[in-house]
């Protein structure tokens, strides 16, 4: 029972820090754009770099936006099966479909922020040019490559897995306690 008291503690305390960022994001973005004025100068500097560059450079901040958005939402699904699990309530609906959503979301979050990574490299290195020819040039693309693999990102995913493991798990439990108590 600590345990889940502990867990719930915790997600709650992610989940709503997560929520605070998301809303004072929000926030100075929409003053940013609609009351620029009312902004001390040193945060209207954010303002310049969306007039310095091309459009191609505001689709990954924009997918990451959205990928930490489905992460906070994500998280609000595990919030929402603790009190299943504080009631011993292990086989219900509710935590076996919030798992299995969770653990989507966060595949789907890992493997995109690292797509999203690479097609941010090949759009830079368009936009400036292949540094170097031959050996050097291949050099500087297989790393650059291999770097956008965040293993943040592949911790998401195993994450993901464990959920997805996890949902299947108390799914074939609550079939077997189906079938158990039917036979009583």
């Amino acid at each position: 029972m600590k345990t889940i008291r502990t867990l719930q503690i915790l997600i709650n305390l992610l989940f709503y820090v997560l929520l605070g960022i998301v809303i004072i994001t929000i926030t100075y973005y929409l003053i940013l754009f609609i009351y620029p004025e009312i902004l001390p100068d040193i945060l209207q500097m954010s303002r310049m770099a969306f007039s310095f560059f091309d459009w191609k450079f505001f689709i990954g901040p924009v997918l990451t936006s959205l990928n930490f958005i489905l992460f906070v939402y994500g998280v609000y699904l595990l919030k929402k099966i603790i009190p299943s699990f504080k009631r011993a309530d292990f086989y219900g609906s509710l935590v076996v479909k919030n798992l299995r959503k969770s653990g989507q979301l966060f595949i789907f979050i890992g493997l995109s922020t690292i797509l999203i990574k690479v097609i941010f490299f090949f759009v830079v290195q368009n936009s400036i040019g292949f540094i170097g020819k031959g050996m050097q040039s291949f050099w500087y693309i297989s790393t650059s490559l291999i770097s956008s693999i965040d293993i943040t990102m592949i911790s998401l995913i195993v994450v993901g897995l464990f959920l997805l493991l996890f949902s299947d798990s108390f799914k074939n439990a609550q079939l077997l306690k189906q079938e158990n108590d039917l036979t009583i």
